[in-house]
């Protein structure tokens, strides 16, 4: 029979994986935003710095009004917006538009994280390297 530290440590360690998994994700999250809406001359890009109004941004780099944003409230519309937003984003950098339709391949059982690495590469791309 395990201990009630040994369950109580294993619990902490668990939390502070989840806490540290969601600063980094918060971190690229805010990382990429800030240096695409910085590439695409879209203001106000400390906007990529506010946990929840960074999505702001995300209509705007599409070149869309920043009262878009609350189509991303309503549950399969702010799904497909945001991957019509991506096509955008995608083509004003120069990229195939498809490249934002990448990430669904996600939904194949056993290969699906393939499909999430290469729409990470992608997007990594998309922000970083100029065409």
């Amino acid at each position: 029979m395990l201990g009630t530290g040994f369950i109580a440590g294993f619990a902490a360690l668990a939390g502070a994986m989840v806490v540290g998994a969601s600063l980094i994700q918060y971190l690229f999250i805010a990382f990429m935003f800030y240096f695409l809406a910085n590439k695409l001359k879209t203001q106000p890009e400390w906007l990529a710095w506010v946990t929840i109004a960074q999505w702001v941004l995300f209509p705007m780099m599409a070149g869309k009004h920043k009262a878009w944003t609350f189509i991303l409230l309503v549950p399969i519309l702010g799904v497909v917006f945001a991957y019509i937003w991506m096509w955008h984003i995608y083509e004003k950098r120069k990229y195939p538009g498809w490249w934002a339709l990448v990430s669904l391949g996600g939904l194949i059982p056993l290969v699906g994280f393939l499909f999430y690495i290469a729409a990470l590469v992608m997007y990594l791309l998309g922000v970083f390297k100029d065409k």
